[in-house]
């Protein structure tokens, strides 16, 4: 199916194809505002947009013995030593230290035209849309029958491998087994059953890990999350009262937030875990590539590398790519620092999968500048909150605590 190209608004760019599909067009955000480039060349940054001045890491990765390194720690002193120690064990994750520029060039020559396709849906949702996706005509598929598939599907699983699933069944809430709540893992699968059993089984098997015992509770603040008030309360990770243009909910994460005072990675993770299920709820996306949330960073200037938390990002990173019952269709890393573009941005690049990397946007512009560039992707200023020079949405995260446990308390919600 031909790529429909829509119109292209007054400084932005909304395609990263021409409708040949032989001229890349790479979006890259600088202080000028979003700017096309054209080229025979293939794309150097669909993996991983970023300033068209950024310093391009060195060719070779740092070989680091990961074995050797403990958890981030700086202890009560940060002399010249901790610091270095510290930078070390960020670097020390996973088997490949880092992901360079020059790394992220190779991949995007790999890249096919479905995978831009589908990457550039993603990302811009509604202001790209093919007139069919993933395969699947929806029309003729109705929901009750890609549900049958699906538990059909996971009555294939072997027992051994969903356990917890099978824990799970004759205890939890019925809520967590109906067709819309089963609904949303199609979602995240393309409308794909087999996947969607997959990532459903994967699911209680990360909840169950990560929640302990409550993990068969409902997901609500006054159950599953009563001993995670804290964590909740910071504000670290949002969900926004608005959606996007494409009626996709959108997180707000802002790094120097996760202060870690008064509460564990592990408790964050779980305020995370339960965000990422209220979004689930609200996505009014069409189904198909192009549905899930949007995930926007925003580093302020007062951010720290200590502000770097190795659990919360590995976790992050292993629950949205294998389990999360919604799928993060973009990242827009707003304004990073320069520790995160030559330390963080090739750790966090290395930690994720093609897939991921092919739908991470690095804006690194002034934070006046953030407002307007985003808006090019579909989030306007009515959505972004005034933490951002421009945003108008005054967001208070006690508010919206409150909120959420009047909802529950009601039991009016569903999927």
């Amino acid at each position: 199916t031909p790529f429909v190209s829509p119109a292209v608004p007054e400084g932005g760019l909304l395609n990263p194809l021409d409708l040949s599909g032989n001229s890349p067009l790479c979006c890259v955000s600088n202080d000028s505002g979003l700017q096309v480039h054209q080229s025979n060349e293939p794309l150097p940054t669909m993996a991983n947009n970023q300033v068209a001045n950024h310093k391009e890491e060195a060719d070779g990765e740092a070989v680091i013995d990961a074995t050797s390194i403990d958890d981030c720690s700086l202890g009560d002193k940060a002399d010249e030593d901790s610091v270095t120690d510290y930078l070390l064990s960020v670097l020390a994750l996973s088997g490949r230290s880092k992901f360079t520029d020059k790394q992220a060039e190779e991949e995007a020559k790999t890249l096919t035209q479905k995978e831009r396709v589908e990457a550039c849906l993603d990302i811009y949702g509604n202001l790209a849309r093919e007139s069919k996706r993933s395969g699947i005509d929806i029309d003729t598929y109705t929901l009750s029958s890609l549900v049958a598939e699906m538990r059909a599907e996971l009555g294939l699983i072997p027992d051994d491998e969903k356990e917890a699933l099978m824990a799970t069944q004759m205890k939890a809430h019925p809520e967590e087994f109906q067709d819309g709540r089963l609904d949303t893992f199609l979602k995240c699968e393309g409308m794909n059953p087999k996947l969607a059993a997959k990532r459903f089984v994967q699911y209680w098997k990360n909840r169950r890990e990560l929640f302990g015992e409550k993990y068969l509770i409902r997901m609500t603040i006054g159950e599953a999350l009563k001993d995670d008030l804290v964590a909740l309360e910071t504000g670290f990770y949002r969900l926004l009262p608005k959606l996007d243009v494409s009626g996709r909910p959108v997180i707000f994460c802002v790094p120097s937030t996760h202060t870690r005072e008064g509460y564990t990675s592990e408790s964050q993770l779980r305020a995370m875990w339960y965000v990422m299920e209220v979004a689930a709820k609200k996505n009014k996306a069409q189904r198909g590539f192009g549905s899930g949330v949007v995930f926007v960073m925003f580093w302020k200037s007062d951010t720290s590398l200590f502000d770097y938390d190795r659990k919360v990002w590995d976790g992050m990173k292993t629950f949205e790519e294998n389990c999360w019952p919604i799928r993060t269709v973009s990242w827009h890393i707003c304004c990073p620092p320069a520790f995160c573009n030559h330390i963080i941005k090739p750790v966090m690049m290395a930690l994720k999968n093609r897939r991921s990397r092919a739908r991470s946007l690095f804006h690194d512009v002034q934070e006046n500048d953030i407002a307007e560039i985003l808006s090019t992707f579909g989030i306007g200023k009515d959505v972004l909150p005034d933490e951002i020079p421009g945003g108008t949405v005054r967001f208070d995260q006690s508010l919206w605590i409150e909120h959420r446990k009047a909802i529950e308390a009601s039991q009016t919600e569903k999927f």
